[in-house]
Parts: structure tokens; C-alpha cells; sequence
């Protein structure tokens, strides 16, 4: 990793991003509000099981992550895991779980936002034709008002 490349060829971080915060204090570093203490349960169960890497510990740090849905915390972890161990199953499948997971609440997450464009498409479609008729029905009663006028 050269100090020109703009990302680690080991992790894949964009660096000029990384070196702008200080250590421990980068975004990606710190639990998601609310989430604080499942973040530091995690943070423990992947310490016992970088320690002890045996399949009871893993499920153990596996399931927390399920359990509180910090993915993200688990895709760092794996991914510098498997740069050491790139033949390790257990964290290619959470990977690919994680994957999954994420892949889905996105699609979830473009049906949401497809709904909602449409529904808001129907209310302001709806409001212009009310505008136009309230001023064509505005504009025939000045018109009407102005003939009488002119007429009488």
C-alpha cells in the first residue's frame, strides 16, 4: 500500500477518508447510537474468538451480530479476519449472510422509496389539476364579471 494509491489493496478503505479522523475516532469505529452496549458485547465475543478461534465462540460473536443487527461491524471484523485466514468457512458464510442480509434491506429500502415517489407523483399530480381548474374557474368569472360589465 503506497502512499499514492487511494485504496488499501488489503481492505479495500479509502485512505484519504481514514487518515482524516484520528485513531478510534472515525465513523465507522464508534457503535451506532442506541446500540452501544451490543456493540461492546460484540467487540468482546470477537476479541474470545480471535483468541480462541473455535466454532462455539464464533456462534457465539455470530449471533450477536444477528441478534443486534451490526453488520457492519461484522463485515470490518471479517474482512481483516480473512486477509489472515482466507480459507476460513465459518467467516466466508457470515460474510456471505451479511451480504445477503444487506442486499435485501436495499431492495427493500428501493421499493420503499419506488412507493413513496409514486404516491407523492399521485398527491401532486392530484394538486395541479385542482390549481388549474381553480384558476380556469377563477379566470371564466373575471371574464364573466368584465362581459357583464362591458355589456350592461
Amino acid at each position: 500500500m503506497g502512499p499514492d494509491e487511494p485504496f488499501c489493496a488489503r481492505c479495500g478503505l479509502n485512505q484519504d477518508e481514514a487518515f482524516r479522523h484520528k485513531p478510534g475516532e472515525a465513523p465507522w469505529e464508534k457503535a451506532p447510537a442506541g446500540k452501544e452496549a451490543s456493540w461492546e458485547a460484540a467487540a468482546l465475543l470477537w476479541n474470545a474468538f480471535v483468541d480462541a478461534p473455535d466454532d462455539l465462540t464464533f456462534e457465539r460473536f455470530a449471533g450477536c451480530i444477528r441478534e443486534n443487527e451490526l453488520q457492519d461491524f461484522a463485515a470490518r471484523k471479517l474482512r481483516f479476519y480473512l486477509v489472515d485466514h482466507p480459507g476460513d468457512p465459518r467467516a466466508t458464510t457470515l460474510l456471505r449472510e451479511i451480504a445477503s442480509t444487506v442486499q435485501t434491506r436495499m431492495m427493500v429500502a428501493k421499493a420503499q422509496v419506488q412507493a413513496s415517489t409514486a404516491e407523492f407523483s399521485d398527491v401532486t399530480q392530484r394538486a395541479r389539476n385542482v390549481l388549474l381548474w381553480t384558476s380556469l374557474v377563477f379566470w371564466l368569472m373575471i371574464l364573466g364579471v368584465l362581459l357583464t360589465r362591458y355589456m350592461c
